[in-house]
């Protein structure tokens, strides 16, 4: 499966580890989250459709209602709450950018 990185500071963090863009600033910082976020891209890209996805019990990927209609996300990694929104196409997923709230699975700590 193609992927568009649509935001250039989570491409560079996938592709380098680290990135410029300071929304990420802890995160780089993180190589634990970094490998994760490696990890969980390259399962995307071996993926040969949204259905498959769906199948993958560690991505937790599903499709989003309400103010994220039209969306899908996925998480990082277990042991995390950030996840990844992304937009479905026929050909490709399109990644948009990293959610930093860490609310949206409710703070366990």
């Amino acid at each position: 499966m193609d992927i568009v990185f649509e935001d250039k500071g989570l491409q560079e963090l996938y592709e380098y580890g680290t990135t410029q863009d300071r929304r990420y600033k802890k995160y780089k910082k993180d190589k634990r989250f970094v490998s994760k976020l490696t990890r969980q891209i390259n399962i995307i890209r071996s993926a040969s459709s949204y259905e498959e996805l769906r199948r993958i019990s560690p991505l937790h990927y599903e499709s989003l209602r309400h103010g994220y209609s039209g969306l899908a996300s996925f998480r990082v990694g277990n042991g995390y709450v950030e996840r990844i929104l992304c937009r479905e196409k026929e050909e490709h997923v399109e990644l948009i950018l990293l959610e930093l709230d860490d609310t949206h699975y409710g703070n366990k700590k």
